[in-house]
């Protein structure tokens, strides 16, 4: 009996350092996610909306995610200024696509920064039940950033080509809300392939 409870003590000992092992492989994530995250958010200043003219070569107007946002956020689309971008502009010929824009950009940003806070816990406290948070929040930023990526190459739709730019064959419509949406991709698979890590971690 008592070589028993031996063996099932050793046993138990084996099965806990197999679980420390497991659950410390899950420290390298949350860093993985961090840098990814933090790159999504510097990627949001590129143009989810802009006309690109080969005439000056380069975007000649434009509206960065994180103007998107500002104007998510406040409700307004027609004040001039950094912040804004060239949100009046595009605003003023493209009225219909600018609403949807700032809300998709608000929405993917704002999940992408909640995501990074949420990196936190789980570098300094090692919460890893916190990658299942994180995959979702990953998940619905990289939706609505290709929706904001749609919605920024649909404004070709809307004649602005035609009133602004008065045909100019130099000029099209170009959105760079793809590579935030990749990133976002990115971010997701990391937190998933942790979360299932850390469930397999816990079951030994």
């Amino acid at each position: 009996m008592a070589k028993q409870k031996s063996n099932a003590k050793l046993s138990q000992s084996k099965q806990e350092r197999a679980r420390r092992a497991a659950l410390q492989k899950l420290n390298a994530y949350p860093r993985a996610g961090l840098v990814l995250l933090a790159l999504l958010l510097v990627a949001a200043f590129l143009p989810w909306v802009g006309i690109y003219n080969t005439d000056i070569t380069g975007m000649e107007i434009t509206v960065s995610g994180w103007a998107g946002l500002f104007c998510g956020l406040t409700g307004s689309y027609t004040a001039p200024g950094a912040l804004f971008g060239d949100m009046a502009v595009f605003n003023y010929h493209a009225a219909a696509y600018c609403k949807p824009l700032a809300i998709y950009a608000a929405i993917a940003l704002l999940c992408a920064f909640a995501a990074l806070i949420v990196e936190i816990p789980m570098l300094i406290k090692k919460i890893h039940a916190l990658h299942f948070v994180n995959a979702a929040l990953c998940a619905a930023s990289a939706v609505f950033s290709v929706l904001g990526f749609v919605t920024g190459l649909g404004v070709k739709d809307s004649g602005i080509l035609v009133s602004y730019c008065q045909s100019n064959p130099a000029c099209s419509v170009r959105s760079y809300a793809v590579l935030v949406s990749v990133l976002a991709v990115a971010a997701l698979l990391t937190h998933g392939i942790a979360a299932v890590q850390y469930v397999k971690a816990k079951k030994i």
